[in-house]
């Protein structure tokens, strides 16, 4: 696979790690939701319902905790290579890019740079990263 397809999946990764965060908070104000109708109203489908978002809310936490580990170790190989750039400026502009998604004027405002400047330099770090990933 080629690095820059990988630095992608971390970006995606990111993302996907966010909305499954999101999932979580939702099932837990569910799972109180819940617990508050129980409270006004007693059902026995309500407790079979509060019973499937806590099974739910548990796989959830552990399809999260697997996804976390799995972006680790490959955050962990990529900033290996990352780190081994020379230039200074190219390595803070992957990490800032792949490592802490930020989009493109950020970094080039942050960098005081201009965004074409920054693609510029992006695509010079991604070939250069090709050669120390080889």
């Amino acid at each position: 696979m080629a690095i820059k397809d990988i630095l992608n999946q971390i970006r995606q990764s990111d993302r996907d790690i966010k909305l499954k965060q999101i999932e979580i908070e939702e099932l837990n104000a569910l799972i109180v939701s819940v617990g508050e109708l129980k409270k006004v109203k007693v059902q026995t489908s309500t407790s079979n319902d509060h019973a499937d978002i806590i099974v739910k809310l548990i796989d959830k936490k552990i399809e999260l905790e697997e996804s976390i580990k799995a972006l680790n170790i490959v955050k962990q190989q990529v900033a290996a290579f990352i780190s081994a750039l020379p230039d200074q400026t190219e390595r803070t502009l992957l990490l800032m890019r792949y490592f802490q998604s930020q989009t493109w004027c950020d970094i080039a405002l942050t960098l005081s740079f201009t965004v074409r400047n920054i693609l510029y330099i992006h695509g010079r770090a991604l070939k250069n990263l090709e050669k120390y990933a080889a």
